[in-house]
């Protein structure tokens, strides 16, 4: 009862100031509900004008309060429109001398705070963990060394580390014993390891990052990159400016759970995605004050699970899991030279309808076909003479990983990075297939070796 008289009395002593601020904030609740600009609206004001402020101004006076990122959205829009803007930079200068006005008497907007916040401590203002506390409670959680030996008892090592030291963790190449025994090449590689067939590594050079031909011809200094603005080494989702993008790009995004992804990161606390497939990932960039652990990089920190190269009776070489991965663990990057559709048609010449397993097609991995900018050319990555471990990766009808277009250094849809996630929770030693999708051409086409109960017959 004391605590009810007590919130009485504050309320009766707000000042007419404070009681000023607290309309505003209703009022600026009902604009709300006023109609908000379109992308077109957007753009038009956005090519024109002078700074962000004035962008603000502009939009509001027209359509009421407007998120205070808007221009970040604004800026995105110009880029995928070939518009050059550079006042959404850090530092800019407005050459008119506009500055944002921030009335002193408008409080923050009001969120209720959640259950049992009062004497805990906010996740998300804590400093970030020490990088050896980190390494070791992963270790503890999905480490899965003293498993290793038993499963290497029957392979014979060929390759301990096939990217020589490019990747965090080695990724080894192994011949198994009961197919040495059968394959000639297989058998003289272990005894003299003078056989280039078997020798995977060999024919090709391997890389940890995408390679652009110069068939692409883009300006990679002036591709639209944008920073998040959050205090923290470690973003929240709360207030980075990824999930804001994010939110407006997609407000109907749902979970792999299907609940709604607006405001959260795509990936959750053990860095495992969530996100439903087809949606693209925005995640932090050098350009952000985040550090590299930042639960908004992922991707970008490259294969941190233990992976096998492995030779098998159909399909030639395989990559299986080298230990335990959890459903929506971040596998590897498909990366190799990104061509153009007209490049990428010559070198399927070139190479023959047998040697164009290296080449990725990204329009047929892409399920949100909204996404793509009328007029926006196609592109494919060629993993023939540069790639990485995902080169190796074999088709399936019924695959364990799924693919992410992630958005890292740039905006550009065609800098966007290609990621293979497990769609489920994969056992140690269990080959690692994503659904390659390809069309399927007139006649017998290629057979499928995938040997899973829901398998279309043909590769293409």
């Amino acid at each position: 009862m004391l605590s009810h008289v007590t919130e009485a009395e504050n309320l009766g002593s707000l000042v007419e100031s404070q009681c000023s601020a607290v309309a505003k904030i209703l009022f600026s609740e009902i604009q709300k509900t006023k109609p908000r600009p379109n992308n077109l609206d957007i753009i038009s004001t956005a090519r024109s004008t002078c700074c962000k402020v004035s962008l603000k101004a502009s939009l509001e006076e027209k359509y009421g309060v407007l998120p205070e990122r808007l221009y970040l959205k604004a800026a995105r829009l110009c880029s995928e429109h070939n518009i050059r803007v550079d006042w959404h930079q850090d530092g800019f200068i407005c050459p008119k001398g506009c500055k944002a006005f921030k009335d002193p008497l408008l409080l923050s907007p009001l969120r209720p705070l959640p259950s049992g916040f009062l004497g805990h401590r906010s996740e998300c203002s804590a400093d970030p963990l020490d990088d050896k506390w980190e390494m070791d409670e992963c270790h503890y959680i999905i480490d899965s060394h003293y498993l290793r030996p038993r499963f290497m008892h029957n392979a014979f090592v060929l390759c301990d580390d096939i990217s020589f030291g490019q990747e965090l963790v080695p990724v080894a190449c192994v011949a198994d014993d009961d197919l040495v025994d059968s394959d000639p090449h297989l058998a003289a590689s272990c005894e003299v390891q003078n056989s280039r067939h078997s020798k995977p590594w060999e024919s090709f050079t391997y890389v940890t990052k995408p390679l652009l031909d110069q068939s692409l011809a883009l300006d990679t200094e002036q591709s639209l990159q944008l920073g998040c603005a959050c205090p923290q080494l470690r973003c929240c989702p709360e207030t980075c400016d990824h999930v804001y993008l994010f939110d407006n790009d997609y407000e109907d995004a749902k979970d792999i759970f299907g609940k709604p992804m607006r405001g959260r990161f795509p990936y959750d606390d053990k860095g495992r995605i969530i996100l439903e497939e087809g949606y693209l990932v925005y995640e932090c960039n050098d350009r952000c004050s985040c550090s590299k652990n930042c639960p908004n990089r992922v991707l970008q920190n490259g294969v941190r699970v233990k992976l096998e190269i492995y030779r098998t009776e159909k399909k030639g070489w395989a990559v299986r899991a080298g230990e335990a991965i959890l459903r929506g663990t971040f596998v590897c990057e498909y990366i190799g030279e990104v061509l153009d559709e007209q490049e990428a048609n010559k070198r399927r010449k070139r190479y023959g309808t047998e040697g164009c397993s290296y080449l990725y097609e990204i329009d047929a991995h892409i399920n949100d076909m909204s996404r793509l900018i009328e007029g926006q050319a196609r592109y494919v990555i060629d993993a023939t003479k540069y790639g990485n471990v995902s080169r190796f990766i074999n088709h399936s009808c019924s695959p364990n990983l799924e693919n992410h277009q992630v958005l890292v250094e740039s905006m550009d849809f065609q800098h966007a990075h290609i990621g293979l996630y497990a769609n489920r929770d994969i056992a140690l030693g269990e080959e690692l297939t994503y659904d390659y999708r390809y069309e399927l051409l007139p006649g017998e086409g290629y057979p499928c070796h995938c040997e899973a109960s829901t398998c279309r017959g043909r590769l293409y």
